[in-house]
């Protein structure tokens, strides 16, 4: 009887102490009391402002919330606890996303919190992901020994879950991109020894055009009305950006070490390294003059609102490690960042800072792959740290174009 109860009572110890690893691993340490309780949706969830300092020395409200994976009118919402490959909007309602490794695709209802699974197909070590504008196709990015192998395919309803009919793109495709115009479209990089072809493809009837010729094979391609390329970042080179036009590449700047870029309705932004510290110009389609943004971007943590042409939002690390090269360490994995929102303008040169995740939601977060809403109030992005999905509401009217934003009488 008495070794029964010490079972037992060992038994119950080691549930406790699971349980208590398992609430630091996912929610960290608490700081307060209200704060246990909060992450699972008891407590104390009143909104607390914050008062942070724009360039312009005036104060800005941000929104302060507590960190809590069910979805409320709050400022900063983790989505998932499972490493996502990559999201998107469809709709007003509906979050998809597609899982790292299995290749599951899963649809959260934003008004509900509720999550189901749409997808069944299973595709082995899925890295990366791309969505269509409405959803309904995907292309992914897979591991196969020590190349990546691209798969696009659509969603096909059937009874109980969906299917993805999919095909796969020859070994050396790269640069999955969708059309934001055309949802049928689909945009690769095929390349060879001896250069790049970039590539439309049809994905309900099959058909692939060659758009144009590169005679580099390590480049990044910013696809869109105006198409440029610039050559893979790094600090022990020099990269250069080039805009794609009748079948000839053009100088659209002079260049630089560890050069990224990313393009806007009006040109391309681009960002130089000189380690350790990292700045940032906008380049304009016109030819005018390129003016010096106040803060630093890497493309990949930013986006531009579809209603504001000349403005976009990137999250911006708050501090750069002395001791790093850059861009290297950061793709690399070596090390991260913690960031903060920013609106930038890339016509008059501003910027403000509009939501802090570490002071917002109390995580460090490195953002990867940041999208918005057609509201431009909604953005997604992956933490860079673990892959988990989030969701950043932004509802300052100020903030908000004006063809949507309410006010009062």
């Amino acid at each position: 009887m008495k070794k029964t109860l010490i079972i037992t009572i060992g038994v119950l110890i080691l549930i406790l102490v699971v349980g208590v690893w398992a609430y630091l691993f996912m929610f960290g340490t608490p700081k307060s009391t209200g704060e246990v309780f909060a992450n699972f949706g008891l407590g104390n969830n009143d909104a607390v402002t914050t008062p942070t300092t724009t360039n312009d020395g005036t104060s800005l409200p941000i929104s302060d919330s507590v960190f809590n994976n069910v979805i409320e009118a709050r400022t900063f919402q983790q989505l998932t606890t499972k490493p996502v490959a990559g999201m998107t909007f469809v709709g007003s309602t509906t979050i998809r996303y597609m899982e790292q490794g299995t290749g599951y695709i899963f649809d959260i209802d934003t008004e509900t919190g509720t999550e189901r699974q749409v997808v069944g197909n299973t595709f082995t070590k899925v890295r990366s992901a791309v969505f269509s504008l409405d959803g309904t196709s995907v292309a992914l990015t897979r591991d196969e020994g020590r190349a990546s192998r691209i798969t696009v395919g659509t969603i096909v309803e059937g009874e109980g879950r969906d299917t993805l009919r999919s095909v796969n793109l020859p070994l050396g495709s790269s640069e999955p991109h969708f059309s934001t115009t055309a949802t049928s479209t689909f945009n690769y990089l095929y390349t060879t020894a001896a250069g790049g072809t970039g590539h439309a493809y049809n994905v309900l009837t099959g058909n692939d055009s060659v758009l144009f010729t590169i005679p580099f094979t390590s480049a990044h391609i910013l696809w869109g009305t105006h198409t440029y390329v610039y050559t893979k970042p790094t600090a022990e080179l020099a990269g250069y950006v080039y805009e794609i036009k009748n079948g000839s590449l053009g100088f659209v700047t002079n260049g630089g070490t560890g050069l990224m870029a990313t393009a806007y309705a009006g040109g391309v932004i681009t960002t130089l390294s000189n380690s350790p510290t990292m700045f940032s110009s906008v380049n304009p389609q016109s030819g005018g003059d390129s003016s010096t943004l106040p803060v630093s971007v890497i493309p990949e943590k930013c986006t531009f609102l579809d209603r504001i042409p000349n403005e976009l939002v990137c999250a911006v690390p708050a501090t750069l490690p002395d001791d790093a090269t850059y861009p290297d360490d950061w793709y690399k994995g070596v090390i991260s960042f913690a960031d903060r929102f920013w609106l930038i303008d890339t016509a008059n040169g501003s910027a403000r800072l509009v939501a802090d995740p570490t002071a917002d939601a109390g995580r460090d977060v490195d953002v990867l792959k940041l999208e918005v809403n057609g509201e431009g109030t909604q953005f997604l992005f992956i933490n860079k740290n673990d892959n988990t999905l989030w969701l950043l509401n932004l509802t300052d009217t100020s903030f908000v174009p004006e063809d949507t934003a309410t006010t009062e009488n």
